[in-house]
C-alpha cells in the first residue's frame, strides 16, 4: 500500500478514495504518486549454497528492474546504468554487479524522473536466517552489508528516504549508523502504531468484515503486545490470516500462524540447541511468570552469548514474547529499571508455540516409562515416587539414548540444575494440554490446575532464590497457600470431579521435596 501511495508511475487516487488519508489534501499533494519507488521483499530468498541464494536475490531484483523498462529508452539515463540494469534483468550479472544493482537502479530512476528515490525493502534479514542454517552466513552477511550500504549511502544524493524492515537478525558488524539511517524497534515510542495493529485497527477491520463477534477470541489469541509503552497491540500477520480463514469458514478455529514466519524458522533452529539451558525459564513464562533479560539489542547471528541472551532477544524481537507491564515487572525484578527487559508471553498463539517447544524437549529427555511414572505418581498422590522419578531424570538415569552418531555410548546425561518445573510442566502439557491451566505466578512460586476426567489437582511449585531455605518448610507453606487461597474452589464445586489433590513441591538445584494433601475423594462425597 505504501508503494501504491508513493509511486510516481501510478495513479492511486481511486484506490485511496474514501480512506482517511485522502482527507489530508496537503499530504496527498506532497506525497501521493510524487516519487519514484524501488520496492521489493527478500522473503523467500534462499538457497543451499551462497551461489544459489545470490541467484535468488538477482531474480528478485530483476523483477523490479523489469517493471521499469521505460528507463532503457530514457535519454536522461546513462548508457553505463542501462548496461548494468540489462545484465540484472537477464540474470547474467556477477556478484559485484548484483551488489550494486539497487544503487544503480536508484540512480537511473532519479536521473529519469529528476526526483529523489524512495527505497522500501521488506524482510532484508530473511536471506541471513537461511544462510546461517546452510553454513554460508559470513558470505551472505558481507554481501547484504555492501548491497544495502551502496543503495542507501553511495547514492545518498539520489535518495529521498529508505525503509528497511526485518524480523530480528542484524548482520555481523552491521549498524544503522553505517547505513546513515535511524533504527526503530519495539521499545521505541515513535512510529509504534506502524509496527502492529492497534485495538482500533482490529475493531474497524472486524466491523468491515462482519466479524465483531470474534473480537475477544482475536484479542486472546493475537493481541497483548506492549510496544513502546503502548498496550493492546496485535500481530497483523496472524490477525489477517485468521480473518481470512473466518471469511472462508465461519467456524474456523484460531491457530498459531506465526509458525509460518521467518521468526519461527529461527526459533525452531536456536531453541532446540539451547533447550537444556532455557527450559526452566520457558516453563516460568508458560506458568504466567516474567523473565528479566537483555533483549533490546540488535542481534548478530554469529554471536552466541553464554548467558543465552541471544535466544531471548530473538524471541522478543520476532514477536514470540513481549515486554511486561510495570505491574508484572515488579513481580520478577527487584531493580526493574536496571536489570533489563521484562519478558512475558503475550497471547494464546505464542503460549501454544512455546508449549509445543517445551513438550518436544520433555519427550526427547524423559523416556515413555518415566513419563508414565510421573503421571501415575501425581494422580496416586505418591510423593516419594514423584521425587524419585524427577531426580532420576535430572541425573540422566534411564533417559533416552543420545541421538547423535558421535555419542552412542549410552552414558548418563545429567540435566542442568533446577529443571523440576520444566519437567513437571512438560509432563502435564504432554498428557493434559487442554486442561492444564496456570493459576498464578509470583516470585519463585507457580500454581497450576489440571483435570483428567473425574480427577483434579492443584500443583504449587516453589524454586527459592537461596538453597539455604528449608525445602520441607516451603512445601508446608505451599499447602497452606493453596488452602487459604481457595485455589481448588472450582474443582470442589464440580460434581463430576470426584478426587481433588493438593500438591506442593519445592526444589533447589537437584534437591527436591514434595507433599500431597487429598482434599476430596469419592468417599467424602
Amino acid at each position: 500500500m505504501l508503494t501504491e501511495f508513493l509511486d510516481i508511475t501510478k495513479d492511486s487516487r481511486a484506490l485511496f478514495e474514501g480512506l482517511a488519508v485522502s482527507a489530508n489534501k496537503e499530504l496527498c499533494e506532497e506525497w501521493m504518486n510524487q516519487y519514484p519507488v524501488i520496492s521489493f521483499s527478500l522473503r523467500g530468498v534462499a538457497g543451499k549454497t551462497f551461489e544459489e541464494a545470490l541467484q535468488a536475490v538477482q531474480r528478485r531484483i530483476s523483477g523490479v528492474v523489469a517493471s521499469h523498462k521505460y528507463l532503457f529508452k530514457s535519454e536522461r539515463v546513462g548508457d553505463r546504468d542501462k548496461k548494468e540494469l540489462e545484465r540484472i534483468m537477464h540474470n547474467s550479472a556477477d556478484c559485484l554487479a548484483i551488489e550494486h544493482s539497487p544503487g544503480v537502479l536508484a540512480h537511473a530512476l532519479s536521473s529519469h524522473h529528476q526526483k529523489r528515490v524512495i527505497v522500501l525493502i521488506d524482510d532484508y534479514d530473511y536471506p541471513l536466517a537461511l544462510a546461517d542454517s546452510n553454513g554460508y552466513l559470513e558470505r551472505m552477511a558481507s554481501f547484504m552489508r555492501r548491497c544495502l550500504s551502496h543503495c542507501l549511502s553511495t547514492v545518498w544524493g539520489s535518495l529521498k528516504f529508505g525503509i528497511l524492515t526485518c524480523c530480528q537478525v542484524n548482520p555481523p558488524g552491521y549498524s544503522a549508523r553505517e547505513l546513515l539511517a535511524k533504527s526503530y524497534g519495539f521499545a521505541d515510542f515513535r512510529y509504534v502504531d506502524t509496527i502492529g495493529f492497534t485495538k482500533a485497527d482490529v475493531d474497524n477491520h472486524l466491523a468491515a468484515t462482519g466479524l465483531l463477534r470474534k473480537k475477544r477470541t482475536i484479542r486472546a489469541w493475537y493481541g497483548g503486545y506492549l510496544f513502546g509503552g503502548k498496550e493492546k497491540m496485535y500481530c497483523p500477520w496472524s490477525v489477517l490470516n485468521f480473518v481470512d480463514a473466518l471469511l472462508d469458514n465461519p467456524a474456523a478455529s484460531p491457530r498459531p500462524y506465526w509458525t509460518r514466519s521467518s521468526g519461527s524458522a529461527l526459533a525452531k533452529r536456536f531453541i532446540p540447541a539451547n533447550a537444556p539451558n532455557i527450559v526452566e525459564d520457558l516453563a516460568v513464562l508458560l506458568c504466567g511468570g516474567c523473565l528479566v533479560r537483555e533483549a533490546d539489542t540488535f542481534l548478530d547471528p554469529e554471536y552466541r552469548d553464554p548467558s543465552f541472551s541471544f535466544v531471548w532477544a530473538m524471541l522478543y524481537q520476532s514477536g514470540c514474547l513481549t515486554r511486561a507491564s510495570r505491574k508484572k515487572l515488579k513481580l520478577c525484578s527487584r531493580n526493574p529499571e536496571y536489570d533489563g527487559t521484562g519478558l512475558v508471553i503475550p497471547n494464546r498463539e505464542m503460549h501454544t508455540i512455546l508449549a509445543d517447544m517445551l513438550v518436544s524437549w520433555f519427550q526427547a529427555t524423559a523416556s515413555v516409562e518415566q513419563h508414565n511414572e510421573l503421571c501415575s505418581a501425581l494422580w496416586k498422590g505418591d510423593a516419594t515416587d514423584l521425587v524419585r522419578v524427577l531426580e532420576e531424570i535430572q541425573q540422566g538415569r534411564g533417559t533416552k539414548e543420545p541421538d547423535t552418531a558421535d555419542d552412542n555410548s549410552g552414558a548418563e546425561r545429567p540435566l542442568r540444575e533446577n529443571c523440576c518445573l520444566a519437567l513437571l510442566l512438560g509432563c502435564l502439557l504432554a498428557s493434559f494440554r487442554k486442561t492444564c491451566v496456570p493459576l498464578e505466578a509470583g516470585k519463585d512460586v507457580f500454581d497450576i490446575q489440571v483435570t483428567d476426567k473425574d480427577k483434579g489437582l492443584i500443583l504449587e511449585v516453589r524454586n527459592p532464590r537461596w538453597c539455604t531455605d528449608d525445602l520441607e518448610l516451603l512445601v508446608e507453606q505451599g499447602l497452606r497457600h493453596i488452602a487459604e487461597g481457595h485455589y481448588d474452589a472450582r474443582l470442589l464445586a464440580k460434581p463430576a470431579i470426584k478426587t481433588v489433590l493438593h500438591w506442593s513441591i519445592a526444589f533447589c538445584k537437584k534437591s527436591c521435596f514434595a507433599k500431597v494433601f487429598v482434599a476430596k475423594t469419592p468417599s467424602t462425597l
